[in-house]
């Protein structure tokens, strides 16, 4: 058995296999220098609790004594957030409870207003049918007051003897009713 190539041992390779064929497109070629990227990985992000130094010494995990101080701040901020989280739900439940109150009592005043304006409207359609049948009853009487007057003429109630005098200083002789605005005139 052979033992096997030492580090330094060159191949013989033949040289026409390897030959690159120039139509073809040349591949894209990576980058050479290997420690750039290594750098990447060994530099810790900003704000890190690790050290520098070589990968051997980053941890994934912080030191024990601050394991107990993370946890008890964790604890710390998940009761906050309980609390907060309780404190919503109480603020929810008194708004939506107040909203509910003024919801009715938002209604009951829609309501009491509908009644009044209901009365209200009552009220004036009373009125009305009283100013329609008042005005209907003074036509009436005027119409009556007119007849009257008229009858009052036409008996002659009003005439004037010769012998009586007027204002003493004119007499009239028998009188005619009068005749009503807008009647053609006899001349």
């Amino acid at each position: 058995m052979d033992a096997p190539p030492s580090p330094n041992h060159v191949f013989n390779f033949p040289e026409d296999k390897f030959e690159e064929d120039h139509q073809e497109k040349p591949e894209e070629k990576f980058k050479e220098d290997p420690e750039e990227e290594l750098e990447a990985f060994e530099m810790p992000p900003i704000g890190s609790l690790y050290e520098v130094g070589g990968p051997s010494s980053v941890s994934l995990f912080p030191l024990f004594y601050l394991h107990g101080r993370e946890i008890a701040r964790l604890d710390d901020n998940a009761e906050l957030f309980l609390n907060n989280v309780k404190y919503l739900e109480q603020c929810k439940k008194k708004r939506k409870a107040k909203m509910e109150a003024n919801s009715f009592e938002i209604s009951k005043v829609k309501a009491k207003e509908m009644k009044k304006m209901k009365k209200h409207l009552g009220t004036l359609e009373t009125n009305y049918t009283l100013v329609l049948s008042d005005r209907d009853e003074w036509k009436k009487a005027f119409y009556n007051l007119q007849v009257w007057v008229s009858e009052k003429f036409r008996r002659g109630s009003m005439d004037a003897r010769p012998d009586d005098d007027v204002n003493g200083s004119a007499s009239f002789g028998d009188s005619k009713p009068p005749r009503p605005p807008g009647s053609p005139s006899s001349s």
